[in-house]
């Protein structure tokens, strides 16, 4: 089997705004106000794709699936806008051979193998490409003359390509007693290499960040699903299924040198502290912070009393802050871990507070039939 897919994807904005409208007039009377400045903007990208597929079985017992698909995608320069996902897959229905045929026990079995790659393209247009613009502000005078200038806005990338994943699978279906029994077992390996990240550069580079295909992520685990028909007479039914997964991560690599990933979070006033960090060899969504150690206890402090009769109390030099200055922190306030032990809680000791990754997942559910009505 083979095909052909073609797609293209347009987005435009296009605005009016103005201010000292007619009170009377509202946003009829846009016109009749000062106009602003609005910037329009349009996009395209296109992605056409080649697919094919062979699928063959021999005697219901071995089957053979093979597929291989190009994808081509406007995202990537030229020279990168291919990419080539082969994949394939073998089963062995065991239960169809002459040892098992007769069983009582064993009603349905089953070998699964499969190996696959898949492609993503999931940024911008034209990340690729530097982007320019001519904001308002950035004019030159030349001659005596006011002369708008354009401004880098956005570094590109020539060399992005293809983010790949590249995942193995091996799994066993097993019936038993006429599928009173269902049991289904499989493990898996992923990995995607290149990943399509938005990059901290340096600051010389005079950006931010760019587009840049660094670094690869590795995910396996196990999956078991369980499913038993309890009771199966003509007028009631009773099936119950139930399932747990168990799934690890590890990133792998960064770029060059690059021995974490810290992820920002927003608090108040758009105020931004490291929320996430990834590093490498060590799980993916561990959370970063201060490490919480309650409050501060009247023991932390030596206390004297002032001019006014008030008792003050002071931090003792041995107790560390936590951010605060020394002399403003009390009785209650929060109390974290000084991780470096000089005696100041700062940026230096954050450290891995946490995971966001459950050790497994899993559920279980009951299904009943009573004539036909569920």
């Amino acid at each position: 089997m083979g095909g052909f897919t073609l797609q293209k994807t347009k987005t435009w904005y296009y605005g009016q705004a103005a201010n000292q409208l007619s009170d009377s007039l509202g946003l009829a009377g846009l016109d009749k106000g000062v106009q602003l400045r609005v910037d329009p903007s349009t996009s395209v990208s296109t992605m056409a794709s080649f697919l094919s597929r062979v699928n063959y079985t021999l005697a219901s017992k071995y089957i053979l699936t093979a597929s291989f698909r190009a994808d081509g995608s406007s995202k990537f320069p030229p020279e990168n806008h291919w990419g080539y996902f082969p994949s394939g897959a073998v089963a062995w229905n065991f239960s169809q051979e002459n040892f098992l045929k007769n069983s009582k026990s064993i009603s349905d079995g089953k070998l699964r193998f499969s190996y696959g790659q898949t492609g993503n393209n999931r940024i911008g247009d034209f990340d690729y490409l530097t982007r320019y613009f001519n904001p308002i502000g950035n004019s030159y005078v030349v001659n005596n003359q006011y002369v708008q200038g354009i401004v880098p806005t956005r570094l590109g990338n020539s060399d992005l390509k293809w983010e790949t994943t590249e995942q193995i699978n091996a799994g066993i279906d097993l019936g038993f007693f006429k599928q009173r029994i269902m049991l289904t077992i499989d493990v898996y390996k992923k990995t995607t290499r290149d990943l399509l990240l938005n990059t901290p550069l340096p600051t010389s580079v005079g950006f931010n960040t760019a587009q840049k295909n660094i670094g690869s992520v590795q995910n396996k685990g196990l999956e078991v699903t369980l499913t038993t028909q309890n009771i199966n007479t003509k007028d009631f039914t009773w099936t119950t299924s139930a399932n747990i997964s168990f799934n690890s991560n590890k990133l792998l690599a960064l770029a060059e040198g690059q021995t974490d990933l810290q992820t920002a979070v927003a608090w108040d006033n758009n105020v931004t502290y490291p929320g996430y960090i990834a590093k490498v060899g060590e799980p993916l969504g561990q959370m970063y912070g201060f490490q919480w150690l309650g409050t501060y206890k009247y023991d932390d402090f030596n206390t004297s009393v002032n001019s006014s009769g008030a008792t003050v109390y002071t931090l003792k030099p041995e107790i560390a802050t936590n951010g605060n200055v020394r002399a403003n922190i009390k009785p209650g306030d929060i109390k974290y871990k000084d991780i470096n032990g000089d005696g100041i809680v700062n940026a230096k000791d954050y450290t891995v507070i946490g995971n966001g990754l459950p050790i497994h997942t899993g559920g279980i559910s009951n299904n009943f039939t009573y004539k036909g009505l569920i």
